[in-house]
């Protein structure tokens, strides 16, 4: 398990602890979420905006994986605000592209849409403020946006895009191979889905046990799929004591296997 970022670590400002806490929380939420809340905290006790903005995103992302899509919902838009209110340019894509997937989660695709229309945007007009990473995920959204919504052909592209960029962020890279194996099973071609279901699964364990419970899950599918059942079944209980060891939720797991 991941340690939790120490506040009062030497040599790491306010902004760099919450950064950690976020790139922690999108792989191993369970054991973040209590050092993102007292960042939260001590991020408002300092008057600190960028970091709070950043607190608050983890906050949120916390909540989509493991309490639910309405709290996040809420703590992004109050990430938003306080971005907006202070002119925090560079974070805004970032943090509008998680609330497009809360939105789309939530069944709320216009919402969703806009968000990443408005991402895309800030991203556009700000050019080099915005980080690489940043853009990765509103891509990573579109792709998961347009997947849901049948249009596999535009989606498959946009995870092969991804997969081929050297600056794409680990964390993305592995969420879009996890995808693409994902598709193409549901398009009948799960042997050729399956390496990237792998490679998926290699990355994942490297950087947390929530991300690799999710993409074992996936994986587990892929199998079923190619008409492995035996193997897809024993990949399937592996995935579950991986959910079981990250305190991950598992309704949606159980329904699937």
């Amino acid at each position: 398990m991941a340690p939790t970022p120490a506040i009062a670590e030497p040599g790491h400002s306010l902004v760099r602890h919450a950064e950690l806490a976020y790139e922690g929380a999108v792989s191993d939420p369970r054991s973040y979420m209590a050092a993102t809340r007292i960042l939260i905290e001590e991020s408002r006790r300092r008057g600190d905006h960028e970091a709070l903005v950043v607190a608050l995103h983890a906050l949120g992302w916390i909540e989509h994986l493991l309490v639910g899509n309405h709290a996040a919902r809420q703590r992004l838009d109050a990430a938003v605000r306080v971005a907006e209110r202070h002119g925090l340019t560079r974070r805004l894509p970032e943090l509008l592209a998680s609330r497009a997937a809360v939105n789309h989660e939530l069944g709320r695709m216009t919402a969703a849409h806009h968000d990443l229309d408005q991402a895309l945007s800030w991203a556009t007009r700000h050019g080099g403020e915005i980080e690489s990473g940043s853009r990765c995920q509103i891509t990573l959204q579109r792709a998961v946006l347009c997947h849901n919504q049948g249009a596999l052909i535009d989606a498959g592209q946009l995870y092969r895009e991804l997969l081929a960029r050297p600056s794409c962020p680990p964390a993305v890279h592995v969420k879009a191979g996890n995808n693409l194996a994902h598709l193409l099973a549901m398009c009948g071609r799960a042997d050729e889905g399956l390496p990237f279901a792998d490679a998926a699964l290699d990355g994942a364990q490297v950087l947390g046990p929530g991300l690799a419970a999710a993409v074992a899950q996936s994986r587990a599918w892929v199998l079923m799929q190619s008409g492995r059942l035996s193997e897809s079944m024993r990949a399937f209980e592996d995935a579950e004591r991986r959910f079981v060891k990250a305190s991950m939720p598992t309704a949606d797991f159980s329904v699937e296997y």
